[in-house]
């Protein structure tokens, strides 16, 4: 995650429990994992962007 480059992408498959990014949460970082098996589609969210909790992140087909 201090590489700056994305773990997963739009297009991606993925498997359920595989890291998909990464959130900042105060001084700690928490993995973010696919729910279920699928393809990655487009990112929700600006990265950076300040979310809730239960806020989508990327579509998943």
């Amino acid at each position: 995650p201090t590489t700056g480059r994305p773990i997963a992408g739009p297009g991606q498959v993925v498997r359920k429990g595989e890291t998909v990014g990464v959130l900042q949460v105060g001084p700690c970082l928490r993995a973010v994992l696919a729910p279920v098996d699928g393809v990655l589609g487009a990112a929700l969210v600006e990265d950076g962007a300040v979310v809730g909790y239960g806020t989508p992140l990327y579509e998943l087909v």
